[in-house]
């Protein structure tokens, strides 16, 4: 069920891209509750409160924000230099060793109490949400986004339309991978929201069980057409 019927390569298979969606909903509710009211991932929403905060005269509030936008621009920068420097090392393909290295940090930040040093973990947090965005953005062939949902919806919507006008069935199937994603993602927020007011600022260990899955999956299914790109 959730291994991808069509050939494409391994980091674009459902269950990897389904599971990075989970990690990157609830990222944002856990620094949402727990780090000052920051999001990870959504960076339009941190812009609109940087700027209200800078309009109210609230700078040093506007710098929390200022901070996570620049540590995300700094992710995507640092995926970009990695996928070029590394690409396949050894055994290794370059995006199994960035969930490692996601997966080490969210457990240390785990380790970190809430309050003591929320500016950066939030930082971290943004980083790392970053190069998962920035690393992984093909969903069986289709551009999808784990962290963000504003363009699956955009894209889910237009292949629904698509399949009204001409009743092509892989329209369909396209805009429900956009839905399902939409879906998780939403899951994920909500099921947060529960586990972060449990656990604190210790939840977060909840992402690192998940991206231990992904990453054993793309170092297991490695028949599959995953080290060319």
């Amino acid at each position: 069920m959730f291994i991808s019927r069509r050939p494409v390569p391994v980091p674009q298979h459902r269950l990897v891209c389904l599971l990075l969606t989970f990690t990157g909903g609830f990222l944002d509710v856990y620094t949402y509750f727990t780090r000052g009211g920051i999001f990870a991932n959504a960076q339009s929403t941190n812009m609109i409160l940087m700027s209200i905060r800078m309009a109210e005269g609230n700078f040093s509030g506007a710098g929390h924000y200022l901070v996570s936008i620049c540590s995300y621009a700094a992710g995507v920068l640092i995926s970009g230099i990695l996928h070029k420097r590394f690409g396949t090392h050894g055994h290794w393909h370059w995006r199994q060793l960035l969930v490692a290295g996601e997966l080490a940090i969210l457990f240390a930040v785990g380790l970190v109490p809430t309050g003591a040093a929320d500016a950066l973990v939030n930082l971290l947090v943004s980083f790392i949400c970053a190069i998962q965005v920035a690393s992984f953005g093909i969903f069986e062939g289709m551009p999808y986004a784990s962290t963000m949902c504003t363009g699956n919806l955009r894209s889910g919507v237009e292949h629904l339309y698509a399949f009204a006008t001409s009743k092509d069935r892989r329209f369909l199937f396209n805009a429900l991978r956009y839905f399902t994603v939409i879906f998780v993602f939403i899951l994920s927020a909500f099921v947060g929201v529960f586990l972060v007011r449990a656990l604190h600022e210790k939840s977060i260990w909840i992402c690192c069980g998940v991206l231990m899955v992904v990453l054993a999956y793309l170092i297991l299914v490695e028949d599959m057409p995953s080290q060319s790109i």
